[in-house]
């Protein structure tokens, strides 16, 4: 729990605006820390640590893609004890959502003998090397793919061809699978290995990491609906091969359990056995619990299959037996009580519409015959509603028209022979059915 709290403060200086362009700062090298993004963390918790990072961009060949390198400085001792380790990562983007990585960390670094013989001071003490531990130096590189960002929504209306249908289906479902992989090999001075890791989510629904939508758009507040949509699963997968032929692996579930609230459960087998983590995690804050359920000396690939089939089977079991069921009876319900509450509020709607059309009528006629006298444009017939398709079977209860007449308020909206629709009306969904005098077309 302590190593998940952290206290500190960061500092990202503009360096270009701190610096400035003129001087030794537009020559070779210093212009790479003038072009360069730097920053500066401090951690009092939950180790007390000094790390500065230093990004800049370069482009080796003009017209192709920048090879971006990070560099860090990280210092969690006193200087006495040892001096700074050190992290330099470069990344290229190779291909669309792809990106290969080269990682190289010196971990700890002590301070040469002979300078220890010189100043006794200098060196870790026994306590600090029990109590710090020492990591090792690492060399990793791999490739990586980034999930499809996932595309606007577009809603189709039903005279679309089947074809673009299905077409849009497939697309909708490759973006919210929002599959991702990452294959790397590691390279330490006890060994390195192999690792793949990949992950996606499965079952269709609300995937575990869709971000809260606003209900706020460019036509104003449209609340959305209170229903409870399907859930999807993010599953990941995580194995290693090691040098001296060893795997480990992991499988990880998470899924959403309330709005802004995520649930994991992973099994794994690492050189401590068989362990399970049950995971919490809200707002940014988390809490991880690690379950040993097999030691290492009696562990295996069986034992560590079986302890993820049957909590899978189980999840199973509940989320289509019980939790599917009872979402799809709750949104026919709300969807029903929806139903009746519009059904309620035609009559009084269509009063008001009748008065505002009986109020605009005489107005709406004259301007229609000035139209008329300097050839302008004349809106004989309007409609708003649903119109069954004619080129296919329509669905059952949607055979007959479903439209009103709105002849009136559109053929209001004409100004000088152009129908002006108001910047904060709902533009969406509109059928008109128009037509113009001699010489103009709509």
């Amino acid at each position: 729990m302590a190593q998940n709290i952290s206290i500190g403060a960061t500092v990202n200086p503009n360096m270009r605006a701190l610096i400035g362009t003129k001087g030794i700062w537009s020559r070779q090298p210093f212009s790479i820390l003038r072009d360069s993004t730097v920053s500066a963390e401090a951690l009092i918790l939950p180790i007390p640590t000094l790390k500065t990072t230093v990004n800049h961009a370069f482009q080796p060949v003009s017209g192709t893609r920048p090879i971006s390198v990070s560099a860090s400085s990280i210092i969690t001792r006193s200087l006495w004890e040892s001096p700074p380790s050190f992290e330099v990562q470069a990344t290229k983007q190779v291909a669309e959502r792809k990106v290969a990585f080269l990682t190289w960390s010196s971990g700890f670094v002590g301070w040469p003998a002979l300078l220890q013989e010189s100043f006794p001071s200098l060196g870790l003490s026994l306590e600090s090397a029990y109590n710090s531990g020492v990591s090792a130096s690492t060399l990793q590189i791999g490739l990586l793919s980034q999930p499809k960002q996932r595309s606007k929504v577009v809603e189709l209306d039903e005279e679309e061809d089947d074809e673009l249908h299905e077409y849009m289906q497939r697309q909708k479902e490759v973006d919210r699978a929002a599959e991702f992989w990452q294959t790397y090999l590691t390279a330490t001075p006890a060994g390195g290995g192999i690792g793949l890791t990949y992950s996606r989510n499965l079952f269709s629904g609300k995937p575990a990491d869709d971000p809260v939508r606003s209900e706020w758009s460019g036509e104003g507040y449209f609340p959305m609906a209170k229903m409870e949509e399907p859930r999807a699963v993010r599953l990941e997968v995580t194995s290693i091969l090691s040098i001296d032929g060893s795997i480990s692996w992991g499988i990880k579930g998470t899924r959403r359990v309330g709005e802004y609230t995520k649930m994991s459960l992973g099994v794994g087998l690492a050189q401590n056995g068989v362990v399970a983590t049950v995971s919490w995690n809200r707002l940014g804050q988390g809490i991880k619990l690690p379950i040993v359920l097999c030691p290492a000396t009696e562990a295996s690939h069986d034992a560590a299959a079986l302890a993820t089939v049957f909590p899978w089977l189980a999840y199973c079991a509940i989320e289509f037996g019980y939790i599917r069921p009872r979402d799809r009876k709750r949104r026919r319900q709300a969807a029903a009580r929806r139903h009746k509450e519009l059904t309620k509020l035609i009559p009084k709607k269509r009063q008001e519409s009748e008065q505002a059309i009986e109020l605009m009528y005489d107005q709406v006629q004259r301007r229609q015959a000035r139209e008329e006298a300097q050839n302008g444009l004349i809106i004989k017939k309007a409609e708003y509603g649903y119109i069954p398709p004619s080129n296919k079977k329509p669905k059952n209860g949607f055979t007959e028209p479903r439209v009103i007449d709105v002849t009136v308020p559109v053929a209001a909206l004409v100004d000088r022979s152009q129908l002006v629709i108001p910047q904060n009306s709902i533009k969406v969904r509109l059928i008109l059915s128009a037509h113009s005098g001699p010489g103009l077309s709509c």
